[in-house]
């Protein structure tokens, strides 16, 4: 029987990604950085150690990824002040469920803890949630399945009562590491299939994890 369900936040949750590579390319252009948006693109998934680690290999080490990073950040706050950060497709459906069945709601995310609390409040659903794991709670970030691991003990119930959703290959990664059930959702990365293949089950948006829970149950 599944007791919680365990979300990654952003592309999974919210529809954060689009915005953080529509944040990365204001940042680009402005300040005519020696990349494309393939490099961002290539650290979704990641938490900002991982992230950091990414562009300095292929950017050098001398490169000052704080700077334009706290830039990226900066824009992307104006973008979600000016339009929101979209709640994803299917969320409310699967949410009334949850909560009429008395199964527990958490987030484990790259994104550092207060940063996602602030974005689930801005989008209107911080109060569904029965607890947050970030990226700055944890040492290794996904692929690692240490994020999971951790939330699982969080909500208090066995590993085989947690149910993952996730969207990344490093989510899916870290998730099947961890030896517990994931559900994969495609957002906007494509996930090799040798990846997905793995996964526990797949749906086309979060209502049909609904399906999945009483399949099991």
């Amino acid at each position: 029987m599944i007791k919680a369900v365990i979300f990654d936040m952003d592309g999974t949750l919210l529809d954060s990604e689009r915005i953080g590579l529509k944040a990365w390319e204001y940042v680009i252009d402005k300040y005519s950085l020696p990349f494309d948006l393939s490099l961002p693109y290539r650290s979704i998934g990641l938490n900002y150690n991982s992230m950091k680690d990414l562009f300095l290999g292929e950017l050098g080490k001398d490169f000052p990824f704080e700077t334009y990073w706290k830039h990226t950040k900066q824009r992307f706050g104006e973008i979600e002040e000016e339009s929101g950060i979209p709640v994803k497709q299917g969320f409310d459906k699967l949410c009334q469920y949850l909560k009429a069945n008395k199964i527990g709601m958490y987030v484990a995310t790259s994104t550092y803890h207060d940063s996602a609390a602030k974005e689930l409040e801005h989008s209107g659903i911080l109060g569904y949630f029965d607890g947050i794991i970030g990226g700055d709670e944890i040492t290794k970030g996904k692929p690692d399945p240490e994020i999971f691991i951790k939330s699982a003990e969080k909500t208090g119930f066995e590993k085989s009562e947690c149910l993952i959703v996730e969207d990344s290959s490093n989510g899916l990664r870290a998730g099947i590491a961890a030896g517990m059930r994931t559900v994969f959702i495609k957002d906007i990365v494509d996930v090799p299939a040798e990846i997905t293949g793995k996964a526990f089950a797949k749906c086309d948006d979060l209502s049909g994890v609904i399906d999945i829970i009483t399949e099991i149950d």
